[in-house]
């Protein structure tokens, strides 16, 4: 029987609530004329009035009828997920964080499922069960570069291939786990997704948008 990390728990820890003391310096302007886009123009300031300015960062996962073709762009694949055309979201998770600190959130579930039966004399079989934890937890910290938003992120998912529970009489067998995990670190634009993995096999896409809070808020 595959067992995951994950607790049985629901844990929530946004670390990046915490707001760290002094000034985090904004983004150093880039030289050019009137007519040149600096750095700061580009984003807002990581900061203001001293408050690290706080984001909300969105992992969702989508199932598809059907996988990309191995030619479709990063930009192809983000419109069919916006068009709903043959994509439908599975699975979402929201956290805050601050500039330079790292959020955190976990989901945890635990079921049991029958992985055997016991025959003791012409009485019904005596079950036995084992208990299979599954759940989702994302790591994220947004880190200022020149220009933009920098976001390392890990991603890690495990469920069962079917709910542990559906067994019915006739299929007792233990469901299969399904697993993935993503590590990456990417720059991205504020308020616009960026599709960070997929697997065709499954007709699985994955994506992540990250906004801007009103530190006043």
């Amino acid at each position: 029987m595959t067992k995951t990390a994950f607790p049985a728990v629901l844990t929530l820890c946004a670390i990046g609530l915490l707001a760290i003391p002094g000034p985090v310096g904004s983004l150093p302007a880039q030289e050019g004329s009137a007519d040149t886009e600096t750095a700061a123009d580009l984003i807002p300031s990581p900061t203001r009035d001293d408050v690290p300015a706080r984001f909300q960062i969105v992992v969702t996962e989508y199932r598809l009828d059907s996988p990309p073709a191995p030619t479709a762009t990063a930009a192809e694949i983000l419109e069919r997920l916006k068009s709903g055309d043959g994509a439908a979201v599975t699975d979402s998770v929201r956290l805050t964080a601050s500039v330079r600190q790292k959020a955190q959130a976990q989901f945890g579930r635990t079921a049991y499922v029958v992985t055997g039966r016991t025959f003791a004399g012409r009485g019904e079989p005596v079950k036995s069960f084992s208990a299979t934890h599954f759940g989702t937890m994302v790591e994220a910290t947004v880190m200022p570069q020149r220009g933009a938003y920098e976001v390392a992120l890990n991603y890690e998912v495990s469920r069962p291939e079917r709910p542990a529970d559906a067994a019915g009489a006739e299929d007792e067998t233990p469901p299969g786990m399904q697993t993935f995990n993503v590590q990456t670190a990417l720059p991205v634009q504020l308020g616009r997704p960026a599709l960070i993995a997929g697997h065709s096999g499954d007709a699985v896409a994955l994506t992540l948008t990250v906004t801007q809070n009103d530190p006043a808020n």
